[in-house]
């Protein structure tokens, strides 16, 4: 029996991601925009973070939704070719997969940190969380 207090549309959306970007503030103010991980994402990229035995290996995944759903950085075209030594500047989505880790690799461990911890708190982020912000 459906609980009449539950609202069935409100209960079918909790099912799906939105696939809006958001916005990830890191401690030196800048901010980086990322497309919340999907499931389709998760089967897309699996290949690439789980481990023979089917395991997940977490610093694998951490680096491909870094990679493939990082959608903005607060650096110029001029800044990442500087950085990285490209012969042109290039916009962060017309980054190769080598070349946005190259550029992300140069980052703090503090900044990339900062990252990881704001994508958790959006991909890992349960009803009980929810209600506290």
């Amino acid at each position: 029996m459906e609980n009449p207090t539950t609202n069935p549309e409100e209960d079918f959306m909790k099912d799906f991601i939105s696939e809006e970007l958001v916005i990830l503030k890191v401690s030196n103010g800048k901010e980086f925009s990322y497309k919340p991980w999907t499931g389709g994402d998760a089967l897309i990229h699996s290949r690439k973070y789980l481990t023979p035995e089917g395991q997940t290996d977490f610093g694998k995944l951490q680096k491909c939704k870094i990679l493939y759903n990082l959608k903005k950085v607060p650096y110029s075209s001029d800044n990442v070719q500087k950085i990285i030594g490209l012969n042109k500047p290039k916009a962060w989505l017309e980054l190769s997969e080598d070349e946005k880790w190259s550029f992300l690799n140069k980052l703090s461990e503090k900044i990339i940190g900062d990252i990881i911890t704001e994508i958790n708190k959006i991909d890992f982020c349960d009803e009980e969380l929810k209600k506290k912000s």
